[in-house]
């Protein structure tokens, strides 16, 4: 089952079954959160606390936020989106 959700991920709570997540939060090139590096920091905070069981998969052109988050990736895939040199991160939530 596929579900996707449209919500403020630093204040919504995981579903009971885990799962994979996919997030593609702003990178700071066109959308930039007030402060990067906390918004990226509460991405890995929401992570620990609310997505254990889960695989989760971060994809960013910035890899200074990325290193933000708080939690070393199972894996780094190197793709562009449009222009821009992305990472997309897998963090396996235990």
């Amino acid at each position: 089952t596929v579900t996707f959700t449209s919500a403020d991920f630093h204040q919504a709570a995981a579903p009971d079954t885990p799962g994979m997540l996919i997030v593609n939060p702003p990178y700071g090139e066109r959308l930039t959160p007030e402060d990067l590096a906390d918004f990226y920091k509460g991405i890995g905070d929401q992570l620990k606390q609310q997505y254990k069981g889960w695989q989760a998969w971060v994809l960013s052109s910035n890899i200074k936020a990325l290193k933000k988050i708080g939690l070393r990736a199972s894996r780094n895939i190197i793709l562009f989106n449009g222009p821009l040199e992305c990472r997309f991160a897998r963090y396996d939530m235990y």
